[in-house]
């Protein structure tokens, strides 16, 4: 029985799958979406493409928002906000679950895929590109959800959902990296043309996470929310700004950049003017970002925002004076923007952390 007779013994004909397709792990602003039926993707899941790894593009089970137009919610380089960027805090959806299993015997990997039949749900199943068995095989299995999974946060997919679907099906233990909703994958691809590679579908029941996350996203997600409000700003309140400046002294973290915080602890610019950088200073705008994050970070939630920008405004001054006619200095709206949109972050992820706490299933 050919692969798509087998498909076409389900809804495979029918159904939709939506996967977000790049054309490189390392590509984080080529995002497309690819919606197909099981059927077509049957094809491309058991059809190797032959060369390097990587060649043959890659997947993520998951549908991407834009980050915001005025600013951008990655804490490493910065796309100037309005753009799809792959991070996991703009993922909305997750389409379907994969495991990642490396360093597998031939019989370890028989064994998963038998379970699998067992447990009577759709799955695609692939080796990736490292694959030699017998002593090394490298599976890869594909549950397309029935219906999309919506997010509200990172960690609803990570500590909650994913959690939740690992104790249900109880499979052995994947590559933990499978946890991360941004994940990528890459399709079926082996080196040489000659190279067996074993590939198939599992026919049986589209994956249903309802009935096994229940309400918990929309729990975590009220928890949330009401943490977020509870954190906003008193803006009438004193702030100890000696205080928030040793909690930036104490910041060692290379993303944030230590360098930058001594400099605006120094109340001087943060990165040098274009026309004094050298190799490795970073743009200011990102330099402003990683220091606002930075500061959102020491802040208590009550902080008033207004308060804390007292601390940027002397290096602020000095990077006015460096300026030049025809490379002004970063306008100090984009500095507040940049701080508000740093500290609405902050508290989105503690507020996310705590809602996730309430809600974590322990792993079997």
């Amino acid at each position: 029985m050919s692969v798509l007779s087998a498909v076409a013994t389900a809804i495979a004909a029918t159904h939709q799958l939506t996967l977000t397709i790049t054309d490189s792990e390392r590509s984080v602003h080529t995002l497309g979406e690819r919606t197909a039926s099981l059927e077509e993707w049957a094809q491309d899941f058991t059809t190797y493409e032959v060369g390097l790894k990587g060649e043959g593009g890659a997947f993520i089970p998951a549908r991407f928002a834009p980050c915001p137009a005025a600013r951008c919610n990655g804490s490493g380089r910065d796309c100037g906000g309005g753009r799809d960027h792959r991070l996991a805090s703009n993922v909305i959806e997750m389409t379907a679950l994969v495991y990642d299993y490396d360093g597998l015997s031939a019989d370890a990997m028989a064994r998963i895929i038998d379970d699998v039949r067992a447990l009577g749900l759709f799955c695609f199943w692939y080796t990736t590109h490292g694959h030699t068995p017998p002593a090394c095989c490298k599976l890869r299995l594909v549950f397309p959800f029935s219906a999309p999974m919506p997010l509200r946060g990172k960690r609803q997919w990570s500590g909650i959902a994913w959690r939740e679907l690992m104790n249900a099906l109880d499979l052995p233990q994947c590559d933990i990296a499978c946890s991360n909703p941004d994940r990528v994958y890459f399709g079926p691809e082996k080196p040489t043309e000659d190279a067996e590679r074993p590939a198939g579908v599992i026919t049986g029941k589209l994956l249903d996470w309802r009935p096994i996350v229940g309400d918990a996203l929309e729990r975590s997600a009220a928890v949330a929310v009401e943490r977020v409000e509870a954190a906003r700003p008193d803006e009438s309140k004193p702030v100890d700004l000696d205080r928030v400046r040793a909690r930036l002294r104490r910041i060692t973290k290379p993303a944030i950049a230590p360098v930058l915080l001594r400099r605006v602890l120094a109340d001087k610019v943060p990165t040098p003017p274009p026309h004094r950088r050298a190799a490795g200073d970073l743009p200011r705008r990102e330099a402003w970002k990683r220091v606002t994050v930075a500061l959102a970070n020491a802040a208590d939630p009550a902080d008033s925002s207004e308060a804390l920008l007292e601390i940027l405004r002397k290096s602020y001054k000095d990077e006015v004076r460096e300026a030049l006619d025809d490379n002004p200095a970063t306008p100090w709206e984009t500095i507040e923007t940049l701080l508000e949109g740093a500290r609405e972050s902050v508290a989105t992820y503690r507020a996310q952390k705590h809602a996730e706490e309430i809600e974590r299933p322990p792993v079997s």
